[in-house]
């Protein structure tokens, strides 16, 4: 008979948004909690963990492909040169706020896949080894985006981590609070290293807070 256990996937989220929460998800990890960690490449702390995860063997490495920048006090931009993602970045050179300013500017598919791809490209020259793409802020439902991010998931040979919703999800709000708040939809993860059935929520917590606490801006 089948074995109808479940099967936990454990993951560190917004690694790289700041040196906080990748302390977060190195001290999560080495207790066993996380067995996976997606790293924003656009992020400030980047590269102190592109070095961190040097030194952490067994945990499994995603992209998590992002075009926006949540937070008021905390930002960040594009890999890219902003000259060549125009349609992506506000008068500052930073990403806009959320997925539907993005839709209501009818932001380019091209610059966003161009991005994507500056993005992993970078985070394989620090030797990540990518093994999944993920989506901040479930960005993948913008038009002609998710079955572009799935078909360079398939041409890289990592895995696309998807949420299955609406085209246009008018219930998804614009502030971390309203996300953090609204209801997830199924997935389908990659085959990606299990732990114990210890709740992963703690580590979403611990991430969103650090991210609340205001740092320079770096453009």
């Amino acid at each position: 008979m089948e074995d109808a256990g479940i099967r936990l996937v454990t993951r560190g989220d917004d690694c790289g948004m700041c040196p906080s929460a990748n302390a977060a998800i190195r001290d999560a990890f080495e207790n066993g909690i996380p067995r996976n960690a997606s790293v924003m490449v656009p992020c400030l702390a980047f590269e102190e963990v592109a070095c961190m995860l040097a030194d952490l063997p067994g945990l499994s490495v995603g992209l998590h492909v992002t075009l926006n920048a949540e937070w008021d006090s905390l930002k960040w931009g594009p890999v890219l040169p902003t000259s060549e993602v125009p349609s992506l970045v506000d008068s500052a050179g930073f990403f806009l706020q959320t997925p539907q300013l993005l839709h209501q500017r009818q932001a380019s598919v091209e610059e966003m896949m161009a991005e994507v791809r500056a993005q992993l490209e970078l985070a394989r020259r620090r030797r990540l080894e990518i093994r999944y793409l993920d989506q901040h802020m479930d960005v993948g439902w913008l038009p002609g985006l998710g079955e572009r991010l799935c078909r360079l998931a398939k041409k890289r040979g990592s895995w696309m981590a998807i949420r299955r919703r609406a085209a246009c999800p008018a219930s998804r709000a614009a502030s971390p609070a309203a996300r953090r708040s609204s209801s997830h939809a199924s997935r389908r993860f990659p085959p990606a290293r299990t732990s114990s059935s210890r709740t992963r929520a703690m580590i979403g917590r611990t991430c969103a807070a650090s991210a609340t606490k205001a740092l320079p801006k770096v453009r």
